[in-house]
């Protein structure tokens, strides 16, 4: 990000533009299957039977998720994508009052009856976010006033597109800081998920086999969010699939291009002893050994959850990060992470405002402020960074840097960021790494990691480098790595770096693209022997952002960040 010019050295296509060229839909739909919490978009509260009654008629409501059985509602399907949705405390279901019609009707529990008025069609409006649509009123369920208190009331209303009519409906015992290569033996036979023989090949059968160790028994956890994790071979690079999207008992598990199918999506649910089952989102059914199978080649199926110890799987870390290539992630959990589940300013414990006029680098427009919420705050969820024309503090651009220096600093580590990117020409939003101590002097000696830069007049492409004393632009050699996703602005996506002292990988979505390998040269092209820390920030203009000019309606720009984790690294 420092006195950045793009020079771009590799151009790896991935993310949304593979699956144009797969024949599945692009996002199959959820099957519901057992118990899930719904948190609202806009409060991240859960939807709550008021005093934990078991009683018809009691108010439905929101208040924080405290793992309560009057926060879980079992998902009983109704045909059609519509479900009952049973409470698990008190067994009756949720209800619109009366049956009615109108904006504003209650929502209760109620004894069970069958009727529309307790039906709900479950519409993705983006990946793991839904409206819940009454069949008999065709209101959805909405948070009163737009509160944000434990408490405040849910009842219907006509769909308005707004967030507190949008739920996150995530599995309950769902694992949600799982990260890093593993190995995933089955319980009943102590064997390994395998890709058979070795196969790089798109379709290639998964099965059970003793561990030995090879990339293709080792699996990379990318998490998607709300529950959910794609299963990525080490070996090809391809994710773990249930052929033809099927939502039959028995349909063949294999491995298959990344193509955003929720068929690709699965949740590791816990079921006691360190054991989960993998259950996938598209059809509800879980990873299955066929016919109890205890011999290497057992194949690999899904089948619908009966608790057999087929049906679990234990997960063990294994050394290196994705793609292989020594290092990597030690540990599936973070040892510094900010889940933004709170509202606000950002968390001071780890995060400081740097303050800055505008022209301080890189020719750039905006005014950094400091802890104002116009452009930074904490809210639904979400950490968002916000550019604004508003000609705050007299000059005509605000927004935001965040950085963790003193509250966060590593040497080595893998580094994740999911993100959305704000939209617009002129924009330079940025996801990277500065040095915390400097000891080989000032920019660029002591160097530079971009984890993440966008530009606007350039949307889809996202950039990787590296900067040091010998890796710079001024000599015309600085390191970039280029991938392109035309979801960015759109979707979250994860941005990551996998840093050990032998390389730093580049990921989206937890695929390399990109890999900067030691030279072993020393401190001049090598000054990553130090502590690093993370800087967020939405930048406007300048040498890079606004070689197009800026477009002075794109405010204002936002960059939502919906999780920061960091995870230790083997080295």
């Amino acid at each position: 990000m420092q006195f950045q010019t793009p020079s771009i050295t590799a151009r790896i296509m991935c993310g949304g533009l593979l699956a144009l060229a797969i024949s599945l839909p692009a996002n199959a739909g959820t099957t519901f299957t057992g118990n899930y919490y719904l948190v609202n978009l806009h409060s991240n509260k859960a939807l709550d039977v008021d005093g934990v009654s078991r009683a018809a008629g009691a108010n439905v409501h929101q208040w924080a998720y405290g793992n309560g059985g009057n926060q879980q509602w079992e998902m009983v399907s109704a045909g059609s994508d519509t479900y009952f949705l049973k409470n698990r405390h008190s067994g009756l279901y949720l209800d619109v009052a009366w049956g009615a019609a109108h904006d504003g009707a209650n929502i209760q529990q109620a004894a069970y009856n069958g009727s529309n008025a307790q039906k709900f069609r479950i519409v993705e409006i983006e990946s793991g976010v839904y409206r819940l649509e009454n069949v008999a009123s065709g209101k959805v369920l909405d948070v009163a006033a737009w509160n944000q208190d434990n408490g405040a009331n849910v009842h219907q209303w006509t769909w308005g597109n707004h967030n507190n009519q949008k739920w996150k409906i995530i599995p309950v015992g769902a694992a949600t800081t799982l990260s890093g290569a593993v190995r995933i033996d089955s319980v009943h036979s102590g064997k390994s998920l395998d890709v058979v023989n070795v196969s790089a090949t798109p379709g290639a059968n998964v099965q059970q086999w003793a561990y030995g160790a090879g990339a293709n028994q080792q699996w990379n956890l990318i998490n998607t969010g709300n529950g959910y994790y794609k299963i990525q071979s080490r070996h090809s690079g391809h994710m773990l699939d249930v052929a033809n999207a099927s939502t039959a008992n028995n349909a063949n598990l294999q491995q298959w291009n990344d193509n955003g199918n929720d068929a690709q999506l699965f949740s590791f649910i816990s079921v006691g002893n360190n054991e989960y089952q993998i259950r996938n989102k598209h059809s509800g059914k879980v990873v299955n050994v066929a016919d109890w199978a205890a011999y290497d080649g057992g194949n690999i199926q899904q089948y619908q959850y009966q608790g057999e110890a087929r049906q679990k799987w234990r997960l063990a870390a294994v050394s290196g990060g994705p793609g292989g290539g020594g290092g990597g992630t030690c540990t599936a959990a973070p040892v510094w992470a900010d889940e933004f589940n709170y509202s606000g300013l950002p968390d001071a414990s780890k995060w400081s405002f740097e303050v800055q006029r505008p022209g301080w680098v890189n020719d750039e427009w905006q005014n950094y402020t400091g802890q104002r919420l116009e452009n930074a705050r904490v809210g639904n969820g979400v950490l968002t960074i916000e550019a604004r024309r508003d000609w705050f503090g007299g000059h005509e651009i605000s927004s935001a840097r965040l950085k963790t220096h003193g509250k966060g600093d590593w040497l080595n580590g893998r580094i994740e960021v999911r993100a959305k990117l704000p939209r617009g020409r002129g924009t330079w939003p940025a996801i990277w790494m500065m040095p915390s101590d400097s000891e080989y002097g000032g920019w660029p000696n002591s160097g530079e990691i971009d984890i993440m830069e966008n530009v606007g007049h350039d949307p889809w492409n996202i950039h990787g480098s590296i900067h040091s004393n010998g890796r710079n632009h001024m000599l015309g050699n600085n390191f970039t790595v280029t991938t392109t996703n035309n979801t960015v602005q759109d979707q979250f996506h994860v941005y990551s770096v996998d840093w050990n002292q032998d390389r730093i990988q580049y990921m989206m979505n937890g695929r390399v693209f990109g890999t900067y390998t030691n030279p072993k040269q020393g401190w001049s092209t090598w000054p990553f022997d130090k502590r690093f820390h993370l800087i967020l920030n939405v930048a406007i203009g300048g040498m890079w952002g606004g070689q197009q000019g800026v477009d002075m309606g794109i405010f204002p720009a936002k960059m939502e960040v919906d999780w920061v984790r960091v995870y230790r690294s083997c080295n």
